[in-house]
């Protein structure tokens, strides 16, 4: 089943490759499938193919070395700010410096191709390149643009670390052809906001579809991606990560974030919402 899934998804793909138009895939109406069953599709393949590295609670340094080698996330960001504060209590702009600022889109994983297939191929102009391991093929996915923006708030009162990405074009094709909607950009906006007393205890981060975290645990009501955030621990002599929020989970998700992508072709790209 997984694998005549996977079939009809390169079909589509090739057959907009060949099609001589350079606008939007044609959606595929298939009498009698209901959209029920075209999320069975899109599921099927999101869990044949996961993430090989499963994150503990706890992570090692050799553990985030072994995590970025492999690729083996669907986004992966840190960072660190050091800034100055001016007499009214704001962030001074010319003080701020990115101890650490680190973004990469994970690829999108499927079947493993073999040898044959680890170069790239150009389609309608667009490289789509093929790597992977021993397990797993990738495509790039397409980033975001201006990932790893540094932001400053318009009142100086808060900064933002934004990036993201969605699938690469060979998994954009079939998910307009199943819905009309391009695939949505899956993001996080990390969002260090000065609290009343002048310490950063406003920070919350905003990710895919559109929600928000917040230090006091709350969050939206529809989330998809999975997200497990991070802090340094320096009990362990700074050697560790240990992870300081709930796991958002994606399961019962997938129709809310499909429904997030654009009619058009291509889809918009989100942008930050720092304020």
């Amino acid at each position: 089943m997984q694998k005549n899934v996977l079939a009809w998804r390169a079909f589509q793909f090739i057959k907009w490759g060949w099609d001589g138009s350079t606008g939007a895939p044609q959606f595929v109406r298939l009498p009698a499938v209901s959209t029920k069953e075209r999320l069975w599709m899109v599921q099927t393949l999101l869990d044949e193919y996961p993430d090989n590295f499963e994150l503990p609670d706890s992570l090692s340094a050799s553990e985030l070395t072994t995590l970025r080698a492999q690729r083996s996330y669907r986004m992966f960001g840190r960072t660190q700010f050091r800034y100055l504060l001016g007499s009214s209590g704001s962030i001074e702009q010319s003080s701020v410096v990115a101890i650490r600022n680190e973004c990469d889109n994970g690829p999108t994983k499927f079947a493993y191709l073999g040898d044959f297939l680890q170069g790239s191929i150009t389609v309608k102009g667009v490289e789509v390149d093929f790597s992977g391991n021993l397990s797993q093929s990738f495509i790039a996915s397409e980033p975001l643009p201006g990932n790893g923006a540094i932001t400053i708030g318009a009142d100086s009162r808060a900064l933002s670390f934004y990036f993201g990405g969605r699938v690469g074009l060979e998994g954009r094709v079939p998910n307009y052809a199943l819905f009309s909607r391009d695939a949505p950009f899956i993001f996080t906006e990390m969002i260090f906001a000065l609290g009343a007393d002048g310490r950063d205890t406003g920070s919350r981060i905003r990710f895919s579809v559109n929600k928000t975290w917040s230090p006091s645990g709350t969050t939206g009501t529809a989330h998809f991606n999975e997200i497990r955030i991070y802090s340094r621990d320096y009990g362990t002599g700074g050697t560790s990560f240990t992870r300081v929020a709930p796991v958002f989970e994606i399961a019962g998700q997938l129709d809310a974030f499909i429904q997030s992508g654009d009619r058009t072709w291509p889809g918009a790209a989100p942008l930050p919402e720092i304020r």
